[in-house]
């Protein structure tokens, strides 16, 4: 028998482990610290939410609502919004969030909508958590923490209740499946999910036919198996909706939301463009200081992709591109993009800290990582503060008219309402009676076009006898007037008029009684 050489192993033995039970702690504690790091942020979401309870955004009101209605079942037609598409057939483009939302809806609206916002702060944190410790990235934790520091546009959208934590959650979750290399039928999964969870749900496919481009410039990239993961996707985004119990409706009305409503958000008529929602529009030029923090993310993200080469690979290019889009969209186009940009910005500046083809790590300085942690809470305190200056979710405007007209209106009788989404709190409120339009005033303009652009010229005080129109093409009783400047001239003529008498009013609100209209429409409550 051969002898071994003295310090020699023999043949199958492992080689020794210096510190190995140091080593074997030390892998536990990223865990730890991983976990503690999403705690801090999501207390830090909640805590600006305990401290400004009400309702963040009037849509808060509408899917609260829409959760108890569930309770019933599945409404096939949104009966309360007689003048919107969904009124002919309704399909919920955010189910299985409305789902989550059922059993806090015997709460009160506040505690309800904070269960559904630390609901998606855990989708999004622990996703991102999730993604950190499987890409084994250093300093995990100070990602984590730097999600709470990203300007005020993302963390008041991390603070409200809105399906809007699904399409951030699910598309941080199936880009690290495909940079993890998951399997097709974890892709697949995600996408259905996806798709049920919130109207954007169709961007997994888009994500994987990206990946699969990515390998023209990876020679190491499995190409076959990327054209499967395109093929799986595809088929589980679709199984899920299949499994939409308004199938096959649900896939017109996606439609409508992500081509139809975009497109007439950018280039669409102007009375529709005067309505529509402030996510719908470019980021408002008095807001862009307070997002520095996201800013500042972007363009160091920028300089290290121009200086570092081995920062262009194609992992981290393909989270970068989409982080730069979203940012890019947010401040051009479409606000609601934005909101995926901090994110993503965070998660690429992660991926391409990582030392390609090996396991080794580059490890920052303990000084470079105390200054990022500095600046991380800078940018926590400065975004908390300008939160709370904007005093959003310390009042609750609409609640007073709300109540009000739940007790004075009759089932059935029809609210005009001159700020369209004051649908939202009459739904929640007083879901005994109708209004104008919920979801998005595309869908009242698709549904009839001409009252549509009446209802505009009214609410822009254009109409010369605004109280006839409203009693005869509305059929409406009250109408509920936001007490900003943009609606005085309507309220003035209304007023004048002499055809109507003003039966509530509080700082925020008026509300009209226009009397009995002659040829409302009957009650179908």
């Amino acid at each position: 028998m051969a002898k071994r050489k003295r310090g020699g192993r023999s043949p199958g033995q492992q080689p020794p482990v210096r510190g190995s039970h140091r080593e074997e702690a030390g892998n536990r504690r990223p865990w730890v610290a991983i976990v503690a790091a999403a705690a801090a942020v999501i207390g830090y979401f909640t805590l600006l939410r305990l401290l400004a309870p009400n309702p963040w955004d009037l849509d808060e009101y509408f899917h609260v609502g829409l959760a108890r209605e569930l309770h019933n079942g599945m409404p096939e037609s949104f009966r309360w919004t007689p003048f919107s598409l969904a009124f002919a057939r309704f399909a919920d483009k955010e189910l299985l969030f409305h789902v989550l939302l059922m059993p806090f809806t015997g709460l009160s609206i506040e505690r309800a909508a904070l269960a559904g916002a630390v609901l998606g702060q855990l989708l999004v944190v622990g996703a991102f958590a999730w993604v950190l410790w499987r890409l084994r990235v250093t300093h995990a934790p100070v990602y984590l923490l730097a999600l709470a520091a990203m300007g005020t546009t993302f963390v008041s959208r991390m603070a409200m209740c809105r399906p809007h934590h699904g399409e951030i959650g699910f598309t941080i979750l199936f880009l690290g499946l495909l940079l993890l290399e998951a399997p097709p039928l974890a892709l697949a999964a995600v996408a259905a999910v996806f798709g049920l969870f919130h109207a954007s749900g169709w961007m997994p496919v888009a994500f994987a036919i990206l990946w699969l481009l990515a390998a023209r410039f990876d020679p190491a990239a499995p190409a076959r198996r990327r054209w499967l993961d395109v093929v799986a996707t595809g088929l589980g985004w679709f199984a899920g909706q299949c499994l939409h119990p308004a199938f096959p409706h649900n896939l017109r009305l996606l439609w409508i939301q992500n081509v139809t409503v975009l497109g007439e958000a950018t280039a669409g008529e102007e009375a529709l463009r005067s309505q529509i929602g402030s996510e719908l529009q470019p980021l408002q030029g008095r807001l862009v200081p307070d997002q520095w923090p996201a800013l500042l993310a972007a363009a160091v993200l920028l300089v290290l992709l121009a200086t570092r080469p081995h920062w262009r690979r194609p992992q981290v290019l393909l989270t970068a591109g989409l982080a730069l889009l979203a940012l890019l969209s947010g401040l051009f186009l479409w606000l609601r993009f934005f909101e995926l940009a901090a994110p993503l910005t965070l998660l690429s500046i992660a991926v391409g800290s990582q030392l390609p083809g090996s396991p080794a790590r580059r490890k920052a300085s303990r000084a470079a990582v105390a200054g990022i942690v500095a600046l991380i809470l800078v940018g926590g305190l400065f975004t908390f503060s300008r939160l709370r200056d904007y005093h959003v979710g310390q009042f609750a405007p609409p609640r007073a008219m709300a109540e009000w007209l739940a007790g004075h209106g009759r089932p059935g009788e029809r609210v005009f309402t001159a700020n369209w989404a004051d649908s939202a709190p009459l739904f929640y409120y007083a879901p005994h009676l109708q209004s104008l339009v919920a979801l998005d005033p595309t869908f009242f303009l698709i549904a009839d076009p001409e009252r549509f652009r009446l209802y505009v010229d009214l609410v822009e005080g254009r109409e010369v006898e605004p109280a006839r129109a409203i009693r005869e093409r509305f059929g409406a009783r009250w109408v509920t007037v936001w007490k900003v400047p943009g609606y005085k001239s309507f309220a003035t003529r209304l007023v004048r008029s002499g055809q109507a008498t003003v039966a509530f009013a509080d700082p925020f609100y008026l509300v009209l009684d226009l009397g009995e209209p002659a040829d409302r429409s009957p009650a179908i409550f």
